[in-house]
């Protein structure tokens, strides 16, 4: 019994560093006024990017304007340390295998500045791409720069950009789903209905959003 409960006290603490480290690596900047979380809402218009690709066999850089010929794009802001983010890993998986087909594939984005913890540093994102055979871009923010133009709180948080003419909107910000811990047999899954709404140009959906 001893032997357990030593087991268990381990594991959360092991948990418990974890977490520690994807706050320092996330929220420091933000505990010093940097990211602005009113920057962008539903409808808004969002700026593009240009990143690093840490997915070995893709392209180095990845922009927006590279997926110009799809629907849209799912942006998931994640990383390799995040308690939440690793339960979140085969599902981010899925739901770019089923909606790369339909013109919304996924990008990953990694918010965290690699100097405060080392699984968050290039070497390591590249690892964890290789290891998860992951198909769509794993971009690193080093600076955060993109990071805070969302107005990121979070990690796993899910934007849905709808492609428009030459402008991407914003059509949804917020959780992928409502299991955190990825315990449910059922799921609500918010991003997969956003996305079945906007292929199928449902219009009277109302979509949850995180502020």
């Amino acid at each position: 019994m001893a032997a357990q409960l030593n087991g268990k006290m381990k594991n959360n603490f092991i948990r418990f560093q974890i977490l520690v480290i994807c706050f320092l690596a996330i929220s420091f900047s933000s505990k010093a006024g940097i990211f602005n979380t009113d920057t962008l809402h539903l409808g808004s218009k969002v700026t593009g990017f240009n990143l690093p690709n840490t997915v070995p066999n893709q392209a180095k850089m990845v922009s927006l304007d590279d997926y110009k010929s799809q629907k849209g794009v799912v942006i998931i802001f994640m990383t390799n340390g995040c308690y939440h983010c690793i339960k979140y890993r085969q599902r981010i998986k899925d739901l770019h295998t089923q909606n790369s087909k339909n013109g919304f594939p996924v990008i990953t984005l990694n918010p965290s500045n690699p100097s405060y913890a080392f699984e968050e540093t290039t070497q390591e994102m590249v690892k964890n791409a290789i290891k998860e055979n992951y198909e769509f871009p794993y971009l690193q923010d080093s600076t955060q720069e993109v990071t805070k133009n969302y107005g990121l709180r979070s990690t796993p948080t899910a934007y849905i950009l709808q492609l428009k003419g030459n402008d991407w909107i914003l059509k949804y910000k917020g959780p992928i789903d409502n299991d955190m811990e990825n315990k449910k047999k059922e799921k609500i899954n918010f991003v997969q209905n956003v996305l079945d709404a906007l292929v199928h140009h449902k219009k009277d959906v109302i979509y949850p959003m995180r502020s």
